[in-house]
């Protein structure tokens, strides 16, 4: 009977490395289910985020390309942040005690409503940055003329004479 060696009681222990086409399909979906790349990739039988990050950049323009599936992936990321949003927003912000004759207390939790803020915050903030055109701040830029007035413009245009040349004679 022969005794494991510490090499082969390490590769039993870790799971086997998914294909590139596997981690890709992977990651894609979870990134769309709302993960990040970096929670992604902590599991063991995913590639770095780096490596997904070179395989982004060596892909090329064609349609289909991995650049268009991230792209995408990202999209349904936002939708998916947007669902967690409405989650959390209708989340109760109530804490409630028994005491020892059995009563019910319900207390408002003012702790739970800032907890809340914050969660909201940072993802509509992420939601700003995965996909700017839908859930980006909006500015508009007006400009206005004297008193806030239209922008008054003119042109003046100058005919002058010449000198007389010497060769014009």
């Amino acid at each position: 009977r022969r005794t494991p060696t510490a090499a082969s009681a390490k590769a039993e222990k870790q799971p086997a490395k998914l294909t590139r086409e596997q981690a890709t399909k992977a990651i894609l979906h979870e990134i769309a289910a709302g993960a990040s790349l970096r929670s992604i990739c902590e599991r063991p039988e995913m590639p770095h985020p780096s490596s997904f990050m070179r395989w982004l950049a060596e892909d090329g323009e064609e349609s289909d390309s991995l650049r268009e599936h991230y792209a995408r992936a990202r999209e349904r990321q936002a939708e998916t942040i947007a669902n967690e949003i409405l989650e959390i927003a209708d989340e109760k912000c109530v804490t409630v005690h028994h005491d020892d004759l059995g009563e019910v207390e319900i207390k408002f939790d003012s702790a739970l409503v800032q907890d809340k803020r914050l969660r909201i915050d940072t993802r509509k903030w992420l939601m700003s940055k995965l996909a700017p055109k839908k859930y980006g701040e909006k500015t508009t830029t007006e400009h206005t003329g004297a008193d806030g007035g239209p922008i008054q413009a003119r042109i003046a245009v100058e005919f002058v004479k010449p000198a007389p040349r010497a060769e014009d004679d």
